[in-house]
């Protein structure tokens, strides 16, 4: 009897576990599904302002040229999310950004520190690795591209925000 007891129990937990697992998928799913509609038109918005902003008449070449990669940075994760794909919020975010007007100083001299940072940061990487070449190959090759656009910010030269964008990624360090 107490055996009996003891099973009808083990499924009657069972049972409420599986419920509550399942309304959590629900309310996950519903969060995707909440977060995707809002993304959509905020896209939309920032593709349209990303190709009028590169269309407007002044816009130098390397603006223009950022203008256009995030409409289409914007364009890809739309037609992602419209047919239904899952996209990771940081690609929505980075999407989402609309590049500013030609760079102020102050503004180049923040991103000249940010590229700094990165390169402390892929460096200590590399010191990391030593002993394996393969990962530490990738954290000298992130330490070039992060020299290379300081280099030419720093000598007042255009850089793409793509550019800039690539030379601040750091590869992971676990």
């Amino acid at each position: 009897m107490q055996t009996r007891i003891s099973q009808v129990a083990v499924v009657i937990l069972g049972s409420l576990a599986m419920f509550a697992l399942s309304a959590c998928q629900q309310g996950a799913q519903s969060f995707a599904a909440n977060r995707k509609s809002q993304a959509i038109p905020q896209l939309q918005a920032a593709e349209e302002m990303d190709y009028s902003k590169a269309d407007a008449a002044g816009v130098d070449p390397v603006s223009r040229e950022d203008f256009y990669a995030q409409a289409e940075a914007a364009n890809f994760a739309l037609k992602q999310l419209q047919a239904g794909a899952d996209v990771p919020q940081s690609k929505i975010d980075d999407a989402l950004v609309v590049p500013d007007e030609p760079r102020s100083p102050a503004a180049t001299a923040s991103l000249i520190d940010s590229l700094g940072e990165a390169r402390k940061l892929d460096n200590q990487g590399d010191k990391d690795y030593a002993v394996d070449p393969v990962f530490a190959q990738d954290f000298d090759v992130q330490d070039r591209k992060a020299h290379y656009v300081m280099k030419n910010l720093k000598a007042g030269e255009n850089v793409t925000r793509i550019e800039i964008n690539d030379a601040l990624e750091v590869p992971p360090n676990p």
